[in-house]
């Protein structure tokens, strides 16, 4: 979605809220020793396609900048 209106800013935003919500939900669940389940953190349109094309984008952008 932010890659169509390229709002690098407001997807930095989302990547980072959602990674927090991630960390949240998984502390959460270990201290009421529960089971952790993915479907709770989920974003609409952010598959496992988009997330690595996001993962190797920023490691080649890290990689440029050292």
């Amino acid at each position: 979605m932010y890659d169509e209106v390229k709002d690098k800013e407001s997807k930095l935003i989302a990547q980072v809220r959602l990674q927090r919500q991630r960390q949240l939900y998984k502390d959460f669940n270990k201290a009421g020793k529960l089971r952790s389940t993915s479907v709770n953190n989920h974003v609409y349109g952010y598959g496992r396609s988009k997330a690595n094309k996001e993962v190797w984008a920023t490691k080649k952008a890290q990689k440029k900048a050292n």
